[in-house]
């Protein structure tokens, strides 16, 4: 069974970016973590994707938004953690519930590992 959703409201606007930061892994996944910030009301523009025993994935993201404008977030990249919480074993549901808590968000995802996405993450990390 797969859920897929929006996450974070509607609209488009304004938001900012307090940072990213990434990582290799030995298996050579590369992990980042993005903090996204909206406007009260505004959509961070995931669109996301949940199936069981595959984890959650972004789908898309919405143009104009928050995580478009951002540009450190993919279509396919899984999600592993929403605000330090691990969200391998949460449902669609719940994993919505925690990005839509509150106007700040921290999420971490994984994605195999590009020498461009790596130094992409280093600079993007060093500029914040």
């Amino acid at each position: 069974m797969a859920s897929s959703a929006l996450a974070g409201g509607s609209g488009s606007g304004n938001g900012s970016n307090a940072g990213a930061a990434a990582a290799v892994a030995k298996d050579g996944k590369e992990t980042i973590n993005v903090q996204l910030t909206r406007q009260p009301g505004e959509s961070y523009g995931l669109r996301l994707r949940t199936e069981v025993g595959q984890g959650t994935r972004v789908l898309d993201l919405v143009p104009g938004t928050v995580a478009a404008k951002d540009g450190q977030l993919h279509s396919g990249d899984n999600v592993t953690h929403v605000n330090g919480v691990a969200v391998a074993h949460k449902t669609h549901e719940e994993i919505i519930a925690l990005l839509v808590s509150s106007n700040t968000v921290s999420v971490t995802v994984e994605r195999p590992a590009t020498a461009s996405g790596s130094a992409a993450g280093s600079a993007a990390a060093a500029a914040a």
